[in-house]
């Protein structure tokens, strides 16, 4: 009883400070790119990155890589994630920066992160996970590779996450970058 008046209280703090989104529930909420799940309260907005040297995918590729992550999750009992577009503009933002400044990691070189773009843009959440990749792949070799890896199939089969932002650019040089962040 003591841990559920807590928790109540914590969010309601949460709630009066203007943090946000925070989903109440996704199990009657269809996978779209067009809105965002319900949530208490949304998130600063998040602009479309500007692409100085990368070209953003279609979108089939997003929705491709959305069915294949379920499916992989839908293979271990686990509920389908909602794609957000906050979260898929985030992810987009860290695939861009990636192929526009020609590195490959979590960390960039001004030390931005998943994380760190989370706060800055006022979204909610208890816990997050980003899985990036890098290569010229179909969508199911990277899905594929990222379940072959195991702190990237963590992230994917996490019963924690029940959102999801996917984020895919190709570099000037050909080179594709992939992005998913997960958050709950």
């Amino acid at each position: 009883m003591k841990k559920t008046i807590t928790i109540l209280l914590l969010l309601s703090l949460l709630l009066a400070s203007g943090c946000a989104p925070f989903v109440l529930s996704t199990s009657d909420i269809n996978n779209t790119t067009n809105e965002e799940p319900v949530h208490i309260r949304f998130a600063k907005p998040v602009e479309e990155p500007t692409y100085e040297t990368c070209s953003p995918i279609d979108q089939s590729h997003i929705q491709e890589i959305l069915e294949l992550t379920n499916k992989e999750r839908a293979a271990h009992g686990l509920p389908e994630l909602t794609l957000s577009p906050t979260i898929s503009k985030i992810a987009q933002i860290r695939a861009v920066d990636m192929a526009d400044n020609s590195y490959f990691d979590h960390v960039s070189a001004s030390g931005e992160t998943v994380y760190s773009l989370l706060q800055d843009h006022k979204v909610f959440y208890f816990s997050s996970a980003e899985n990036i990749g890098k290569g010229n792949v179909s969508c199911e070799r990277m899905v594929a590779g990222w379940m072959d890896s195991e702190g990237h199939r963590k992230a994917i089969l996490s019963r924690l996450y029940h959102q999801i932002g996917i984020g895919i650019v190709e570099a000037s040089n050909g080179e594709m970058y992939w992005v998913q962040v997960f958050i709950n």
